[in-house]
C-alpha cells in the first residue's frame, strides 16, 4: 500500500516546484528540525528526557546535541535520496482494514520527504522489536520490489537498509518530545523505546 501511494510520485519533482499541484508539500524533517532547534531548550529537553519515555530510551540517545545535530544530518541527508508525497503519520492508530480486507490509513499529513523515511517510520512503530530484527529486511526488500511493480526502480537493498537505518533516528526524535495530546503516555513510550532499539541494533550492526 505505502508502494503505491509513492510511486505516484516518486521522482517527479516538477510536481513539488512552486506553484506546481504539489508546491505547497514541504518537508517534514526540515520543518521538525527547525521546530527542535527554537522549542527544545536544554530544559525542556531535560523534562523529556526524565520522562518514562526518555527512560525507556538508551542513554545513548539522551545528548540534546547529539539529537539536534542528527535532525540537521537527516535534514540534509533527505535532499540526496529518492523523495515522494508520504502519508506523514503511518503510526498504527492511524491503520485501518477496510471491508474487502485492505489496509488503509487516515490522518495524513502530506509532505515531501524520502520514501524510506515512512518505511522506517512504519515498520519500527508497527513491529514488536523481535520481529523487527527479523523481518525489517524483508520488509524493505518487499517494498523495494512493490515499488518496481509499479514501474520505478530504487537503489539497491543494502542501500535502501543504509537509509532505513539513518531515518530511524527521525522516528525516535517524533515520539521521544510529542505531546501526550496527541498520543497517550504510555504509547509514546512504547514508540520511543522501538526506535531506540531499533536504532542500537544499527550501532551493534544487527
Amino acid at each position: 500500500m505505502l508502494a503505491r501511494h509513492h510511486a505516484m510520485t516518486l521522482g517527479r519533482s516538477q510536481d513539488f516546484a512552486p506553484h506546481a499541484r504539489f508546491g505547497w508539500a514541504g518537508s517534514l524533517i526540515d520543518g521538525f528540525h527547525r521546530y527542535s532547534e527554537t522549542i527544545l531548550t536544554p530544559t525542556v529537553w531535560e523534562e523529556f528526557v526524565r520522562s518514562a519515555r526518555g527512560a525507556a530510551a538508551s542513554v545513548r540517545f539522551h545528548d540534546l546535541n547529539w539529537f539536534l545535530g542528527a535532525l540537521g544530518k537527516l535534514s540534509r541527508f533527505g535532499r540526496m535520496v529518492p523523495q515522494a508525497r508520504l502519508h506523514g503519520d503511518t503510526h498504527l492508530g492511524n491503520l485501518y482494514i477496510d471491508t474487502d480486507g485492505e489496509p488503509g490509513l487516515f490522518d495524513s499529513q502530506p509532505h515531501l520527504d524520502p520514501v524510506m523515511a515512512e518505511v522506517a517510520y512504519h515498520v519500527a512503530c508497527a513491529l514488536d522489536m523481535a520481529d523487527r530484527q527479523t523481518r525489517e529486511r524483508d520488509l524493505v526488500a518487499r517494498y523495494r520490489a512493490a515499488i518496481a511493480a509499479e514501474g520505478h526502480s530504487l537503489p539497491p537493498l543494502d542501500e535502501l537498509m543504509r537509509q532505513y537505518a539513518a531515518f530511524l533516528a527521525f522516528g525516535y526524535a517524533i515520539f521521544l518530545v510529542n505531546a501526550s495530546d496527541f498520543q497517550p503516555a504510555a504509547v509514546n513510550t512504547a514508540y520511543t523505546a522501538r526506535f531506540s532499539s531499533a536504532m542500537l541494533d544499527v550501532l551493534a550492526g544487527l
